[in-house]
């Protein structure tokens, strides 16, 4: 570059410098041979959702058992169906509204336009709440006759926790509460609704000033005010709660400790783990459900349960739920419990709001130091993952399937940890009102580009992992087979077997006949609910209950390993950030230690959210999107 020509032409060489730079970064994509479609790694999941499955491997014999274990079961695949849809289909439908593809929000009446577009979706999800409500409304009516049960029917069926029947519960009411969460905080949405909502009622009562026919539209009207008073107003999760039910049921005190205790088991486990891990936040939100449930359900505030789960925010204040939302708990409760200033007093409740803005604090001023040390850390998983995985070792096969998978998991666990951390930092600052910094905007950048990094290391080595997870479901779940087996045979050597022992034995004989197949979600549902109804926590020894429910953790996590990975790394959090994507273009070519192609795949995780655009076509929202 000469000095003598001119300041605009050396500014452009120097610019096309950066570029040619920039470029040089960028991998040569044709040979790129690893690359695999992220579908691939849905490999991992196996049999179908459906209940043929349950009905085949509930087979003990014993006419009581099968049936309860059957119906346990079936309602918690139903709950499993019910969130899937939840979370791939309508709340990504619910936060895609309001992108304005064909300008009509510019034009008058433009916002009544869009809400009639939807109008078919509302009514698809009114259909799904409702039939939320019935799952809740078996679930629990199911439970509450289990337990009235008589002794010559089930032998102590009474000392059954059910445990995990009470948690499919908890997770049926959190999807009810992110529902809410998601529309109250959508004010577009909402505003859109108000103007739909009156000019809808104008038109009932003049119909004719608008060249509508009143048959038509009285059925119409009905729909809409249906609509606004289930899902517009707030009360999706109370409305789903405070269902009709036989006095009984309300007035029933130890169907009401039973859920009193099983909270508290929740939170002493919760705490317990909170402790050395990052903590369970939908685990949290099925604390909560729970506790408002019991307030709700049994008419009353108990002071030590409440005051119990409320100390849970000393540990976790609020976290991201979805889109651009902070959850509270503790505002949950205060919302969803009317007289809960009886048993918290004001002032705790006044801190929350300062809590909350502290923890968002804390975080942001963790981003360059979490940067920094999780590249090193990713350095050195990546090294390990492609030292482990390059050939399967010969020697000490065990221990290397043990190492593998704790590889494994270790990475899930990094990429959890950045994706929190990014997510509570992004949403708290927007939740302020406040502007992230420079430097804390190249902290993300460099953390956004570190997730997608975990999951190129995952793709390149699917087919190992998808390996590894197949063979390691195989060993773990022959050890629970000897566990149940040795209680089992243990159990039938005896001379005299009482009634309760045979209902104890055909349960864990349902439990071994789901765990001998190919390990399914499904069978591992049965496997579960058969255990419980086997009283495993006291037939087994202390040792072998912890084993038991370590060798299930391990099951329920790799049998939907690939989901699990798809959803840690998951940046479609940026949808709704793009002033830091604006930022990270406006970076690039100053910017030397950036990685553009993880960046640009990050980005492209929107698409998950525009697919399932219902307002307008998925394919006009993303390319509305692409250009933006």
């Amino acid at each position: 570059m000469r000095m003598d020509e001119p300041r605009e032409d050396r500014a452009s060489i120097l610019q096309l410098r950066r570029f040619a730079a920039l470029l040089d970064r960028l991998p040569c994509w044709e040979n790129d041979g690893y690359r695999q479609s992220k579908k691939c790694i849905l490999l991992t999941q196996s049999g179908s959702r459906d209940s043929i499955e349950i009905l085949e491997v509930s087979q003990s014999g014993n006419a009581v058992v099968d049936k309860c274990v059957i119906t346990f079961a079936s309602l918690a695949l139903e709950v499993e169906i019910l969130a899937d849809i939840a979370r791939n289909k309508h709340f990504n439908a619910l936060i895609a509204y309001g992108e304005d593809v064909d300008d009509c929000l510019v034009k008058e009446g433009g916002a009544v336009k869009m809400i009639a577009r939807f109008l078919p979706f509302l009514q698809e999800l009114s259909v799904y709440i409702n039939r939320c409500y019935e799952v809740f409304r078996n679930l629990l009516l199911q439970m509450h006759k289990f337990f009235e049960l008589r002794e010559d029917v089930l032998v102590r069926v009474r000392d059954r926790k059910l445990s995990r029947t009470w948690r499919t519960l908890g997770n049926l009411l959190s999807i009810l509460v992110t529902f809410d969460e998601i529309i109250q905080q959508h004010t577009v949405l909402r505003q859109h609704w108000s103007s739909f909502f009156k000019a809808m009622q104008m038109m009932h009562h003049n119909p004719s000033q608008f060249g509508a026919e009143s048959e038509y539209l009285r059925p119409l009207q009905g729909v809409i005010v249906h609509i606004d008073a289930q899902i517009m107003n707030g009360f999706i999760f109370k409305n789903c709660c405070q269902q009709m039910f036989d006095e009984g049921l309300h007035s029933d005190s130890q169907f009401s400790d039973r859920l009193r205790n099983i909270i508290l088991e929740l939170n002493d486990r919760w705490n317990h783990v909170a402790v050395n891990a990052l903590a369970d936040e939908q685990r949290l939100m099925v604390i909560m459900s729970l506790t408002a449930l019991h307030a709700i359900l049994f008419r009353q505030v108990e002071k030590k349960l409440v005051k119990t789960v409320w100390g849970m925010h000393k540990r976790l204040p609020a976290f991201h739920l979805i889109g651009e939302i902070i959850w509270t708990p503790c505002d949950f409760l205060v919302k969803s419990i009317s007289d809960i200033d009886r048993v918290i007093d004001r002032k705790s409740i006044s801190t929350i709001g300062a809590l909350r803005s502290a923890l968002f604090d804390q975080q942001a001023e963790m981003l360059a130091r979490e940067a920094a040390s999780n590249t090193t850390v990713l350095a050195e998983w990546q090294c390990k993952m492609a030292e482990e995985l390059s050939e399967w070792p010969k020697d000490n096969p065990h221990g290397h399937l043990m190492h593998r998978t704790a590889l494994f998991i270790k990475g899930a666990h990094q990429a959890d940890r950045i994706s929190r951390l990014l997510r509570t930092v992004l949403n708290g600052h927007l939740c302020e009102r406040k502007a992230v910094s420079r430097s804390s905007a190249v902290a993300i950048f460099r953390l956004v580009e570190l997730i997608k990094a975990i999951e190129e290391t995952f793709m390149r080595w699917w087919n190992e992992v998808l390996e590894t997870c197949q063979q390691a479901i195989q060993q773990w779940s022959g050890q629970l087979l000897r566990l149940i087996n040795a209680v089992k045979e243990s159990m039938r050597i005896e001379t005299n077997l009482s009634y309760q022992k045979v209902d104890i034995i055909s349960a864990l004989t349902i439990a071994e006949i789901a765990l001998c197949g190919a390990v399914t979600r499904n069978r591992l549902i049965v496997a579960g609910v058969a255990l419980e109804m086997a009283c495993y926590t006291k037939v087994f020894r202390w040792s072998d209950v912890q084993a038991t429910d370590e060798l299930l953790t391990r099951l329920d996590l790799l049998v939907d390993f690939g989901r699990i990975v798809l959803r840690l790394c998951d940046c479609t959090f940026l949808y709704s950030h793009r002033t830091i994507i604006d930022a990270y273009f406006d970076s690039l070519l100053d910017d030397t230690a950036a990685r553009p192609e993880p960046f640009f795949e990050a980005i492209n995780d929107a698409e998950i959210i525009l697919n399932e655009s219902r307002h307008a076509a998925p394919e006009m929202v993303f390319e509305k999107y692409c250009k933006e």
